[in-house]
């Protein structure tokens, strides 16, 4: 169901507005859709926002470094820790976005926010899980790579 709902929001909304060219302008447009065809609340138009606003730096940064002159940073050995350390913070911010807008909501995210920072076992907590997604997305660039040399990055399996 997901992903037929995600085919037809690029088809018919993404793609209409100029998909990836304008993709910074058109990704609020199409979250703000899909956070109202849930339903209208503030948590969902939060969550919408929150993810809209966390992927702003990663659409900036791809931009950046895509230029020429960045050509061999992106070959030394430590550009890709730095990438899968910049995607752990990107998964935490969607993971905390998809708990403000279909979890708890976000008095119940802030008051666990606040246990996490006051606390030191919560920083543990945090900085083990922040790690976990960190090494995920480095696991994930790993995959990402491998598809690309077999040849099935780009056939959906």
């Amino acid at each position: 169901w997901h992903r037929s709902f995600n085919q037809w929001l690029i088809r018919y909304i993404f793609i209409p507005l100029g998909g990836s060219k304008y993709k910074h302008l058109n990704i609020w447009v199409v979250f703000t859709f899909v956070a109202l065809w849930h339903d209208l609340e503030i948590k969902l138009l939060v969550w919408c926002y929150s993810i809209c606003l966390a992927l702003q730096p990663e659409i900036g940064m791809r931009l950046y470094f895509k230029q020429k002159k960045f050509d061999n940073f992106r070959k030394q050995w430590y550009y890709e820790y730095c990438a899968a350390a910049a995607g752990g913070v990107m998964i935490v911010i969607m993971i905390a976005s998809n708990l403000i807008g279909f979890g708890f909501g976000f008095d119940t995210f802030c008051n666990i926010f606040w246990w996490f920072a006051n606390d030191i076992n919560g920083w543990i907590a945090a900085l083990i899980g922040y790690a976990h997604v960190a090494i995920s997305a480095l696991v994930m660039f790993e995959i990402r790579y491998m598809e690309d040399y077999n040849g099935t990055a780009k056939k959906g399996y």
